[in-house]
């Protein structure tokens, strides 16, 4: 039950940032850091949920993929400290039973002149 209550308290703050998150991106030194750690947060965030989705704690998923929970747990929280390599990344996806895919997407137009 606990997990569950860590669970919704996670979302619940997660919500209220991204709903402050337009205001934030008004200041050009905010905007610029955001997407600096964009791709990291948004790595993060996906292993995060793609464990949660196949019903693994940190521990079983360490278990899975030859590491311990405390990588584990850095590589969810964050993820820029931990560095993991590609096949780190991969060995992971594997353990949750999935693929690691990465990709390359235009920017998006920022409205500057160039």
């Amino acid at each position: 039950m606990t997990g569950n209550k860590n669970a919704s308290l996670e979302l619940k703050i997660a919500k209220r940032m991204l709903d402050k998150l337009p205001d934030l991106m008004q200041d050009p030194d905010f905007a610029v850091a955001w997407q600096e750690t964009e791709a990291e947060l948004s790595i993060a965030g996906k292993m995060l949920h793609a464990r949660r989705a196949a019903g693994l704690s940190q521990v079983e998923l360490a278990k899975r993929a030859n590491t311990n929970q405390s990588f584990i747990a850095r590589l969810e929280s964050d993820l820029y400290k931990a560095n993991p390599k590609i096949g780190t990344l991969s060995r992971i996806a594997k353990a949750m039973q999935t693929k690691l895919r990465i990709e390359f997407v235009p920017e998006e137009d920022s409205g500057a002149a160039t």
